[in-house]
């Protein structure tokens, strides 16, 4: 596949995950305005369509080797542009809505759908399976987000999915340094996650299903992913192995948030579990991967720096922050958190433009 339409979607990626950001930091009071403000409603669903779909739909894309893979991430790039446009065009708002735009990432679901499959016919492996059902778990929470356009109930079945979809891309990527029997094991773990969400629908005690799940999820990872060798290697191994466990570590967390307190539709809680999961593990996971991925998906390796590091400690760090100041209801602790998890998150993007080379894979 042709490198130019790889950079475009991730200069697309970026572009969404840069109107992520700013959607964040109106939520948290940091910026404010009306165009601010209109934009802070599309931050979970941009953040999960526009930044991180796009880029699990090109890596799928390229693993099938098929340019109809792409259908998947583009459609989740059109539309990502096409909710933003109805802030930043006002137009736009005159003839779109959430549910187009939801209907439009309908569309890239059935093409994950199909890439799910034809990648499981060319390797019957157990993770494909895994995918299949996370990426399952993140389309009925983009259909419950297009009935009630809040991030709300869906916030959680996005958070979840993602979760899912990093599991199987472990036992994809570790698969012979791990158990035959663990990717058997997370596949059952993931289509309990799915019901125990369903059954939420419907009886809303039922969250505490949702926590015990993830919590083996959790345990399940932390005692036998290969990173608990690794983490005693050096360069990208070390890093990489820490990124990991730190993510399966916040999982638990969150999961330990379920069991004790459920999930708040709103409020500090639900922040802190929300969050817990997308950026304790997906963005910790994404720094973790980079240095794996960066070489199929752009044809650049990355190097691991001293400010690698500082970009993932100071994730970890701010998230804690950012945990307390919920917890303690100190809205001030709780917005540097915030500020500092995004500053964290630009520190490591920048040492690793800096730091990456061409490659001829």
């Amino acid at each position: 596949m042709r490198l130019f339409p790889r950079y475009v979607f991730f200069v697309c990626a970026l572009a969404a995950v840069a109107c992520g950001f700013l959607a964040a930091l109106a939520l948290a009071g940091v910026l404010s305005g009306e165009l601010l403000d209109a934009l802070a409603r599309w931050h979970a669903p941009i953040m999960v369509h526009g930044f991180l779909l796009v880029l699990i739909g090109l890596e799928r894309a390229l693993a099938r080797r098929a340019w109809w893979g792409l259908a998947a991430p583009a459609a989740c790039t059109v539309g990502a542009f096409g909710g933003l446009g109805t802030v930043f065009v006002p137009a736009w708002a005159q003839v779109l809505d959430e549910r187009i735009v939801a209907a439009v990432w309908g569309v890239a679901f059935v093409g994950f759908a199909a890439l799910t499959a034809s990648i499981y016919r060319r390797r019957e492996d157990v993770s494909i399976l895994v995918e299949g059902v996370a990426l399952a778990t993140v389309a009925a929470g983009t259909a419950l987000w297009a009935s009630a356009p809040t991030e709300g109930r869906a916030g959680l079945w996005w958070a979840c999915g993602l979760v899912g979809v990093i599991a199987a891309e472990r036992l994809d990527l570790a698969r012979l340094a791990m158990p035959k029997w663990l990717p058997s094991v997370v596949l059952a773990q993931v289509i309990g996650v799915l019901v125990a969400l369903t059954m939420t629908l419907f009886v809303s005690a039922t969250d505490f299903l949702v926590g015990t799940l993830l919590a083996t999820l959790a345990l399940t990872f932390l005692v036998n992913d290969v990173a608990r060798r690794t983490r005693k290697s050096t360069g990208v191994a070390r890093m990489s192995a820490y990124a990991m466990l730190c993510g399966w570590g916040w999982v638990a967390f969150a999961a330990a948030e379920l069991l004790l307190f459920g999930y708040p539709m709103e409020g500090m809680i639900h922040d802190s579990i929300i969050h817990a999961l997308t950026v304790g593990c997906l963005i910790s996971m994404i720094m973790a991967h980079a240095p794996v991925i960066a070489p199929a998906l752009l044809r650049r390796s990355i190097a691991v720096t001293p400010a690698s590091w500082v970009g993932l400690v100071a994730l970890e760090t701010t998230l804690f922050v950012r945990i307390v100041g919920a917890g303690r209801d100190e809205e001030a602790l709780w917005r540097g958190g915030v500020v500092g998890g995004i500053v964290a998150f630009i520190i490591y993007g920048v040492a690793s433009a800096l730091t990456s080379r061409k490659t001829n894979t």
